[in-house]
């Protein structure tokens, strides 16, 4: 604040003339705080990218539309932060301009506004999911809740709660009076996948079924799949795309 920016960049690149002690702290600071950026701006995204694949592991037994659980987005904005951010700063630490140019610090200032710009929309639009303890699955006498694959399937055929393209455990969960870590693991442990492949199977079976009544006939592709469950074509793609070859379940109904 107190120095010039002439001064700055002249003490910065060695241009200095005389060594005043205001340059004297100016250098010292300068140089504290450049290594805290560098160290910073390095250990961020590389901490990210960890815990962006544990929640991924988390939440993809949570959420049942498939673009929502990559995080693909997140991941690639890290990966841009840590190209872009790192490699300005030091290069104004150890003063080379080549790479210590105002485009290239504008360049690393991007990422960081877009990262933020989309978890405040996701924010806003409440696309998150809070990792907090549960208390024990209850049943109306206080009894824990037990579900059978009957009850269940009866449960999805008739109310067809997959139809909701922004269906959560927790919604499903609430009407089946229990919570999302055990109904979780029962659809791990009655149907060898997670939550989201389940209903997006579901989803699957139900444009298949659109597709053959005759009312639907003038209706396009992407319709039936908006009226199917899906979020978006896009969704219904990535389901495919990661759905297994031979991928079949028997179902009681």
């Amino acid at each position: 604040m107190f120095v010039p920016a002439g001064q700055q960049l002249a003490v910065i690149y060695g241009n200095g003339e005389g060594d005043t002690s205001l340059n004297k702290w100016f250098r010292i600071v300068y140089i504290g705080s450049g290594i805290l950026f560098v160290v910073y701006n390095t250990l961020y995204p590389l901490l990210n990218l960890k815990q962006i694949h544990r929640y991924r592991q988390f939440i993809v037994n949570y959420s049942a539309d498939i673009q929502r659980t990559s995080l693909n987005w997140l991941a690639i904005i890290q990966v841009l932060i840590l190209v872009t951010v790192p490699g300005p700063l030091a290069g104004l630490l150890l003063g080379i301009p080549l790479i210590a140019t105002s485009y290239s610090v504008l360049v690393g200032a991007v990422p960081y506004f877009i990262n933020y710009l989309i978890l405040c929309y996701n924010l806003l639009d409440n696309n998150y999911l809070i990792i907090q303890p549960e208390v024990p699955a209850q049943g109306t006498e206080g009894q824990p809740t037990v579900l059978d694959r009957e009850h269940f399937e009866r449960y999805l055929c008739e109310k067809k709660p997959y139809l909701n393209p922004k269906l959560r455990i927790i919604d499903l969960a609430a009407e089946l009076n229990t919570n999302r870590s055990y109904i979780s693991g029962f659809i791990n442990r009655e149907y060898n996948m997670n939550f989201c492949r389940l209903v997006n199977y579901y989803r699957l079976k139900e444009l298949d079924r659109l597709r053959q009544l005759p009312a639907n006939a003038t209706k396009t592709n992407i319709d039936l799949v908006l009226m199917s469950g899906f979020s978006s074509y896009r969704s219904y793609r990535s389901y495919l795309k990661t759905k297994e070859e031979g991928d079949k379940i028997t179902f009681l109904k």
